[in-house]
């Protein structure tokens, strides 16, 4: 006897037609009715009889929304407190059938946004629409009906990132932490002009300890400082801290290290809820082997197929104005001796200029006009905007790709490269680029691609390179890249690593958090 299927039905319907607009957007909307209809409207969130007691999957249902704080997000967007103070209240038919469909579309909801995130990222001008995998709300909903497990529905939608469980236990310790009393306020910086350097007396030393205690950068067994000076192990905590910043781990507190000392443990939470949002826009983790890099914290790792990341390096990543996208790609192929086909914007931006003072500037930049045979002038730089005329640097020593090339064909025409700027690799901030993401070590990464064709070691690319002929490598089978922006992420050691917001991402994708 399916007792409740007619008043269902009619509070599906009901739902559909927009009574619960606000809470149930179209795709939540559609993959619960699809997900009740394939099981013919019964109920599964009360009992068909009078009563109307909950079922345990109510109860594991509102349990779970209750605690939407706890993946960063708030139980508020699922009818909370509201359904948990329905959950054993008594109720007519007609209330037994609003309830079932209001918890429906409350856990549809918070499934869609664990899974695909709050926000499309499309809206925000990213390139990840093909990660968005909606399509399968439906199917999982099917699923936690039939097995009465609402846990169970959230596992196969979450994503599969190791930082997305690792950032879920930073949240619970920040949140933590931001229930502590405050931390006693540093005084000014020293007598220097705000700075405080090591051996310096200063009279922050006993609250800065304490912040570093509470970071987890000074052991609590660790000897402090009892001269007043700033020294020891106060030192190493503050280069650790700064390390983890993304900071200069120089030991020297200055603005920025103060600045970063000062940010309060709730500010860190929306940082990782922040974070947490972007996470779930990839959709599944491609497999491996695949290279990640993370546009913030200027670094590459290439994991391998047996899910280890045997290689990680520094990357030089595009500068505000100019910026490395986020999007997801795959590398086809290596190019050794590259040429650089220079584009559009930077050929007439920043080299026409250059030309139009001094006629030998591309000869002596190792670089060729292109099409543009008989043109100067205005008529010259109007063809190079265009692409009709263009410009490319030939391999060599000034070449501004190096010596490797990673291929990887997408719409906004960004690679992974070598560089002939090795020193910018020594710095600890480093987005230096018109978007395209330099290598510190791109030989190191062409034998990581290589390993399942050539089988090569980065000596023998190398040694390839040294002969100067430019040489084009197909993969066997590309290798995914994805390209991603997270200002928080957590070492292979499990220390957490707060990261500057170099293009203010966070703030513009706050802002389209709040108005949702």
């Amino acid at each position: 006897m399916l007792g409740l299927s007619s008043p269902v039905r009619a509070a599906l319907d009901l739902a559909i037609g927009g009574a619960f607009s606000a809470a149930a957007q179209g795709p939540v909307r559609s993959a619960v009715r699809a997900a009740w209809a394939d099981r013919a409207d019964a109920a599964r969130f009360v009992e068909p009889v009078p009563p109307y007691r909950p079922t345990v999957l109510a109860q594991e249902t509102v349990s779970l929304l209750t605690s939407a704080a706890d993946w960063g997000l708030r139980a508020e967007n699922y009818g909370m407190p509201g359904l948990a103070a329905a959950l054993h209240a008594h109720r007519d038919e007609a209330g037994a059938a609003a309830f079932e469909v209001a918890l429906a579309l409350g856990f549809g909801r918070f499934l869609a946004d664990i899974g695909f995130g709050r926000i499309d990222p499309v809206s925000l001008g990213y390139d990840l629409p093909q990660q968005r995998r909606r399509a399968v709300l439906s199917e999982v909903l099917r699923a936690a009906l039939a097995n009465s497990t609402a846990a169970a529905a959230v596992a196969a939608v979450e994503p599969r990132l190791a930082l997305h469980r690792s950032l879920l236990a930073v949240l619970a310790d920040r949140r933590r932490l931001a229930g502590l009393p405050a931390p006693p306020g540093l005084p000014a910086l020293g007598s220097r002009p705000g700075k405080v350097i090591p051996g310096d007396p200063w009279p922050g030393v006993d609250a800065l300890a304490e912040r570093l205690l509470r970071e987890g950068d000074l052991a609590p067994d660790a000897v402090r400082p009892a001269t007043g000076r700033y020294e020891g192990a106060l030192v190493e905590a503050v280069k650790a801290f700064q390390s983890r910043h993304g900071l200069d781990a120089d030991g020297a507190i200055g603005a920025q290290t103060r600045a970063a000392l000062d940010v309060p443990a709730a500010r860190r939470v929306r940082q990782v809820e922040v974070s947490l949002e972007r996470l779930r826009w990839i959709g599944d983790t491609p497999v491996p082997p695949f290279v990640a890099v993370n546009i913030p914290e200027f670094r590459l790792w290439a994991v391998r197929g047996d899910g280890a990341a045997p290689l990680s390096m520094g990357v030089v990543v595009g500068r505000a104005i100019t910026g490395t996208p986020v999007f997801v790609d795959a590398i086809e192929a290596i190019e050794l001796n590259p040429y650089w086909n220079v584009p559009p914007s930077i050929a007439s931006g920043e080299l026409y200029p250059k030309l139009a003072r001094d006629p030998g500037y591309l000869a002596a930049q190792q670089m060729e006009l292109l099409g543009g045979a008989g043109l100067s002038g205005e008529p010259l730089r109007r063809a190079l905007a265009v692409g009709s005329a263009r410009i490319r640097q030939r391999p060599g020593a000034l070449n501004a790709l190096g010596k490797v090339k990673f291929v990887m064909p997408n719409a906004h025409n960004v690679y992974l490269h070598d560089t002939p700027a090795r020193a910018l690799f020594d710095r600890s901030r480093r987005d230096f680029s018109h978007g395209c993401v330099r290598l510190e070590n791109p030989f190191a990464l062409a034998a990581f691609a290589l390993a399942d064709g050539l089988g090569w070691s980065a000596e023998q690319a190398a040694e390839a390179t040294a002969l100067g002929e430019r040489r084009v490598l197909r993969l066997r089978a590309p290798i995914p890249v994805l390209l991603m922006y997270s200002t928080v992420n957590v070492t292979a050691q499990g220390r957490v690593r707060f990261l500057p917001d170099i293009y203010r991402l966070d703030e513009r994708l706050e802002a389209a958090l709040a108005s949702r």
